[in-house]
């Protein structure tokens, strides 16, 4: 079960890879979706409202977590996903950070910091690069240094060219 925004390019193909790879994904957003998701994807949009959605909705998502009983809770974002995930208590729980959530908010004001909150509760913290998980030790030292699992790049559509012959080099793409 993915826990993300609609809205979000990272989140929705996320979903679509899982799907692509057999794997079944209930993907619960308080956005609307308007990115493009798998038919295969099960959707589950919960009523947006306000900027208490998270809090309003966490109920609704506890009981839909208990109901699906997923391999695994992922959180897109350790802000507003991230309550989510954790209010329901569930394990395995992983969270993504997107950026954002560790290098603004936190420095914000004090209570700002409560992201670390958040961080503190799943299996396991993920960055999509090595820089993004150095800031949430330098912003965090207690916490572990998350996992790093950087955006793919599709080898069909783009891989190395023929090498050019006897300079060992490879000639760039659409060359």
């Amino acid at each position: 079960m993915i826990l993300g925004s609609g809205k979000s390019y990272h989140s929705t193909r996320w979903a679509n890879a899982l799907v692509d790879a057999g794997i079944s994904v209930t993907f619960v957003t308080v956005h609307r979706v308007r990115r493009p998701l798998n038919d295969s994807v099960e959707v589950v949009e919960l009523p947006a409202v306000g900027k208490i959605s998270y809090l309003h909705q966490a109920p609704r998502v506890r009981a839909l977590v208990k109901q699906v009983q997923p391999d695994v809770l992922h959180s897109h974002s350790a802000g507003g996903y991230g309550f989510l995930g954790r209010a329901c208590g569930y394990v395995p729980w992983i969270v993504s950070v997107y950026g954002w959530d560790v290098y603004d908010v936190p420095l914000r004001s004090p209570l700002h910091r409560a992201v670390k909150f958040l961080l503190r509760r799943p299996n396991r913290v993920l960055a999509t690069s090595h820089a993004m998980a150095d800031q949430v030790k330098a912003v965090y030292p207690d916490l572990p240094r998350p996992s790093v699992t950087p955006f793919g790049v599709d080898t069909d559509l783009f891989s190395p060219g023929p090498s050019k012959e006897g300079t060992g080099e490879q000639s760039r793409v659409g060359s």
